[in-house]
């Protein structure tokens, strides 16, 4: 059963108790990374591990847009974007997930030109959770870590 988080804000993103920054680059125009991550998530499964189909939430894109998740494991939950910076940021808040111990949860990807064709991308995942969930997301950020680096290599090869 999906359990509601607490509807956080932006600056949640910089305050949240546990917090994970992922960082990496792209051979990819930014405009192309945007928008394969923005504007296609029924993209995601094919880069990231983690992502598994059905995605619900169709276009148009943009502040307000609910889309529903599958991960692998079961993970399931409703999304709400918060922010969209055409193709520089994207945010979102998760505002019902079927995981213990998560009371707050949210995410953020920016994207930066660094060349022509190349790309830094930033993932920010922040939580307020139960203490047994905090230990669970701190030895899981090597793993997030693999996983969003692993996702890096395969959108630039599949673009």
């Amino acid at each position: 059963m999906a359990r509601r988080l607490r509807h956080e804000e932006l600056p949640f993103l910089t305050r949240a108790p546990v917090r994970q920054v992922h960082r990496g680059h792209v051979s990819l125009p930014a405009d192309r990374v945007f928008a394969g991550l923005a504007e296609r998530p029924e993209g995601w499964p094919a880069w990231f591990s983690l992502a598994r189909l059905p995605l619900r939430g169709g276009p148009p894109h943009g502040v307000g847009t609910i889309r529903l998740i599958s991960l692998r494991g079961g993970i399931r939950a409703r999304e709400r974007l918060l922010a969209w910076d055409e193709n520089r940021r994207f945010a979102y808040r998760v505002e019902e997930i079927n995981m213990p111990g998560i009371r707050a949860f949210m995410e953020e990807w920016t994207v930066a030109p660094v060349a022509e064709d190349r790309t830094e991308l930033q993932w920010t995942l922040a939580f307020d959770c139960a203490r047994p969930a905090r230990l669970g997301l701190q030895l899981a950020c090597n793993r997030m870590g693999h996983i969003f680096s692993e996702g890096t290599r395969k959108m630039a090869a599949t673009f």
